[in-house]
């Protein structure tokens, strides 16, 4: 599905429009890495693909290769019951990390190869694999801050440090906070655009709806005093994350990085307690909530009026109707509405 698509989805159609013009291996040595664009992994990768098949179809088919075999075998190696998790990661992440956030989702998985290494606290391979992220995506700045924020926190301690972040963004603009550091044109404009968002009642609904399961699976495992699970540390980093994205509105793209880890966590907490029925009655009410909640989140997302950006549209038509390259037919109410919404054009 996502390898043979045909300009079916979001970010994937300006990274196709893009690719064309991406230096190849030979040009590598004199491309201007300090003003481009993106990050310069992504146009080293972009090179070895070309120098194998210089099409986009096929740069797509090895990205959904390597994203999904990674995602795969993270899943296998960490999660009790694999296919449950696959389940989940098909409906709410599969659509959005290979037709949506193409150079992200490689840092991501980037991140998901050193999970061995952070939860042994090997810190220096650890940060050589969050140095690889950080070079095909800006974003993964936040993995080395991450082992700071590896441990384990009270549910008072979540809400006190809520408080002091609204209180903070009421004095502190984080934008201007963070210009003060000198750092490069192109993580200036990263910073800007994820500082610079509007915050409103409903979005932060929304992250808190992103965050409340796992704060939610986190209590029913102390309460009910169930084994330690290997990211229940790791969980800690990925409330934390969320409750700064209710006082910096782009701050959520973080989470990303911990998506998968979070997904493992539910699903293995939310099996648990059905088959072995820890009490049942009362944690069935608690974990049935969550996952409302979850699909919820998901459902809204899908279902989001996208009208003002083009006519009689929903957020679902980024990826329906469906085209593969057998027909490659250009569907342009897809079309306006991605570029619209990016105003691009």
């Amino acid at each position: 599905m996502a390898a043979l698509r045909f300009r079916v989805g979001g970010d994937s159609l300006g990274y196709a429009d893009d690719f064309a013009s991406l230096p190849t291996l030979s040009q590598l040595s004199t491309f201007n890495f300090h003003d481009a664009q993106y990050d310069p992994l992504w146009y080293v990768f972009n090179a070895m693909v070309k120098s194998i098949y210089n099409d986009f179809i096929f740069f797509q088919f090895v990205e959904a290769v390597i994203v999904n075999s990674i995602v795969f075998f993270i899943i296998k190696k960490y999660s009790k019951f694999k296919y449950w998790t696959l389940l989940f990661y098909f409906f709410l992440y599969y659509l959005y990390f290979n037709m949506e956030i193409l150079r992200e989702s490689l840092a991501v998985c980037v991140f998901l190869l050193s999970l061995p290494f952070l939860l042994k606290k090997k810190w220096i391979i650890y940060y050589l694999f969050a140095y690889l992220a950080f070079s095909f995506h800006s974003s993964s700045l936040v993995l080395f801050f991450l082992p700071f924020m590896y441990r384990k926190l009270k549910l008072k301690y979540y809400i006190i440090i809520l408080g002091v972040l609204v209180l903070v963004t009421f004095y502190i603009t984080p934008f201007i906070f963070f210009s003060n550091f000198y750092v490069s044109d192109r993580i200036y404009n990263k910073a800007l655009s994820y500082t610079n968002k509007d915050i409103n009642v409903f979005g932060i609904l929304m992250e808190l709806i992103a965050i409340l399961p796992v704060i939610g699976f986190q209590r029913i495992r102390k309460l009910n005093k169930m084994e330690k699970h290997r990211f229940e540390y790791l969980m800690t980093a990925y409330i934390l994350i969320g409750l700064l994205s209710l006082a910096v509105a782009g701050f959520y793209r973080f989470l990303n990085y911990l998506s998968i880890c979070s997904l493992i966590y539910m699903v293995d907490t939310f099996m648990v307690i059905y088959k072995n029925k820890i009490h049942f009655y009362k944690s069935l009410i608690f974990v049935n909530s969550f996952v409302f909640l979850i699909l919820f989140y998901q459902g809204f997302y899908m279902l989001r009026d996208t009208s003002r950006y083009q006519p009689d549209t929903h957020f679902y038509n980024t990826y329906l109707p469906y085209h593969s390259i057998f027909d490659r037919t250009v569907d342009m109410q897809r079309e306006n509405l991605y570029f619209k919404s990016m105003n691009v054009r």
